[in-house]
């Protein structure tokens, strides 16, 4: 190995090493920055071994991407891929990730406004990498033009889909493949886990008549690619959406919410997405470590800080109301639609009267540490398209035994049935409860009040 490359030990892979070029770039000040923000947020809360990073997530990615085109150049499928920048736009996809990853996410996407379209980016950490990857002076003097250019291009959103750009983000992606198996490594459980090995050497590339060529499995690979979709919905319902996860990550985006309204200068900086060098230096100064540290120095006496303190003591907020939103739960449809899109002037009238229902002489619940929060469990499938319709986003193609193309769910019963099953969607009310010790008290305390709760409910989504 050159002199100037890079080998390193994983838990997942083992060695992963490194160009000249992917050292320069782990070596920035922007991808040190991942290792300060983990990969789950506060999921440690609940499995006190989820400390890893975006750092080490994306070293993985860039490993996997790197063995996905050296699989398909061997079995002649690669064309004219170029492998270089494929393992560069790995490696930097989550580079834009803000302080808790996909937590902060929910914030910033509420401030990019136009900027998503006019870099073509399909979310906030995507938008605030491609402008990272455009105006950090450090990584243009590493990735010069148009090989820069190029790896941008892979981290665009795209109207139609091609072989690299599957690769690094499409519906069986290098990420996904990486995330499932260290997050269940760090995590301690084991639900996504699937034959990696099988399905990385059952990758084609497949022709979509007009679309470019896709990253498709072979026939017998459809045994796998069924146990990364199950593995991904067991993970989705047990670690990412978590009962304790859920209201950390409410906590959270309360916390940064609250912070914006008081004004806190440093929080607002951060959270006023720009596209201008100047935002970029300030963006990458921010990570899990420094946000509680923001509040505490510009809003000693907030209740943002005090939302923050409270996670740092693990002293979460209680489930005090849950609401399954379908017609089982809620026979009028208008009543129910209403419940699935409560406007943020609704969220703020249900936390003020739940908040009165729960306070009383000795205590008094502030409506701004009343959460109202709509959970949603999707099943993490993968939609055919009209045959009138251009390959979609999610549809994974498959290449048969006899050399026809079919689409996932026209040739696995499994992910046919999975899409089919409906969605779950639940209205979840957390607020303090930190008067009441005991658990059994605290529970009849709430279940004297779970019908004025959900009558009041009922109300803000009839208007009334």
């Amino acid at each position: 190995m050159p002199n100037d490359s890079m080998i390193i030990m994983d838990p997942i892979y083992g060695f992963i090493s490194f160009s000249a070029i992917e050292k320069q770039l782990v070596n920035t000040r922007a991808f040190q920055r991942l290792r300060r923000v983990r990969q789950l947020a506060l999921a440690d809360l609940v499995y006190p071994g989820a400390l890893h990073t975006r750092f080490d997530h994306s070293l993985g990615t860039m490993h996997l991407a790197g063995k996905v085109t050296e699989g398909l150049a061997r079995r002649g499928e690669s064309g004219a891929l170029d492998s270089v920048v494929v393992r560069i736009a790995a490696l930097l996809h989550d580079i834009g990730h803000g302080p808790y990853s996909h937590v902060s996410e929910q914030v910033l996407d509420r401030t990019v406004g136009g900027l998503k379209s006019k870099y073509k980016a399909a979310n906030a950490h995507e938008l605030l990498g491609i402008l990272i990857l455009e105006m950090d002076p450090e990584i243009g003097a590493i990735l010069p033009n148009p090989q820069r250019d190029e790896v941008v291009a892979l981290l665009q959103e795209a109207n139609t889909r091609a072989l690299a750009k599957d690769i690094v983000s499409g519906p069986l992606d290098v990420d996904k493949i990486d995330y499932l198996f260290r997050d269940s490594y760090f995590t301690g459980v084991r639900y996504g886990l699937f034959d990696r090995d099988m399905l990385m050497e059952s990758f084609v590339s497949i022709d979509a008549s007009g679309q470019g060529s896709l990253l498709g499995v072979t026939e017998q690979a459809i045994p796998v690619v069924e146990q990364l979709a199950l593995g991904r919905y067991h993970m989705t319902a047990t670690v990412y959406r978590h009962r304790i996860r859920r209201i950390t990550d409410a906590m959270l985006v309360r916390a940064l919410e609250l912070a914006i309204e008081d004004g806190l200068p440093s929080v607002l900086n951060v959270f006023t997405v720009r596209d201008c060098p100047d935002f970029i230096s300030t963006y990458l100064d921010c990570d899990d470590h420094s946000i509680p540290t923001m509040m505490k120095q510009d809003g000693a006496n907030s209740v943002s800080t005090e939302m923050m303190r409270r996670l740092n003591q693990r002293r979460l907020l209680k489930e005090v109301f849950s609401l399954e939103m379908d017609t089982n739960s809620v026979a009028d449809s208008v009543v129910l639609l209403n419940l699935q899109n409560l406007t943020t002037r609704q969220h703020g009238a249900i936390a003020t009267e739940v908040a009165h229902l729960l306070s009383a002489e000795d205590h008094e619940v502030s409506p701004k540490m009343v959460i109202v929060d709509k959970h949603t469990l999707s099943n993490p499938t993968f939609k055919p398209p009209e045959a009138s319709r251009p390959i979609e986003q999610d549809t994974i193609m498959v290449r048969m035994r006899d050399g026809s193309r079919r689409m996932l769910s026209e040739a696995s019963p499994i992910i046919r049935e999975m899409r089919q099953a409906p969605h779950q969607q639940r209205l979840l009310i957390y607020a303090p409860m930190d008067w009441i010790d005991d658990r059994d008290a605290r529970q009849r305390f709430l279940d004297d009040r779970q019908t004025s709760i959900r009558q009041l409910v009922m109300e803000v989504a009839n208007g009334n």
